[in-house]
């Protein structure tokens, strides 16, 4: 039943939570905080919303932790530098970030 499945995964999906997936499927590639941060900004200016940079890393934040620790519906994979690349969990280790040539210390 629908009422169940919802129950299952538990938190409700938001505005931002949508269009971090969105992003993130639409790159067909994990992608780093910072460029989901730029991709937010470009969408607030096109919609005429004004957010402080420190609100907006808030909201993303937020959403990013909830999609990735609590629903499950991002993988972090490890990332060249500091904190994790973020990928659909549909893709499964397919689509890594990281890579092997990455992980090795080789770039691809």
């Amino acid at each position: 039943m629908k009422g169940e499945e919802s129950k299952a995964k538990g938190y409700r999906l938001s505005e931002w939570d949508l269009f971090i997936m969105n992003s993130i499927r639409d790159a067909k590639k994990p992608m780093v905080n910072a460029d989901i941060m730029d991709m937010a900004k470009a969408k607030n200016k096109k919609d005429k919303v004004t957010m402080s940079d420190i609100d907006l890393r808030g909201k993303l934040n937020r959403s990013i932790h909830k999609l990735a620790n609590k629903r499950r519906d991002l993988v972090k994979t490890n990332y060249p530098g500091k904190g994790y690349a973020y990928g659909l969990a549909e893709w499964g280790a397919n689509k890594s970030a990281s890579g092997e040539e990455q992980k090795n210390g080789k770039k691809a």
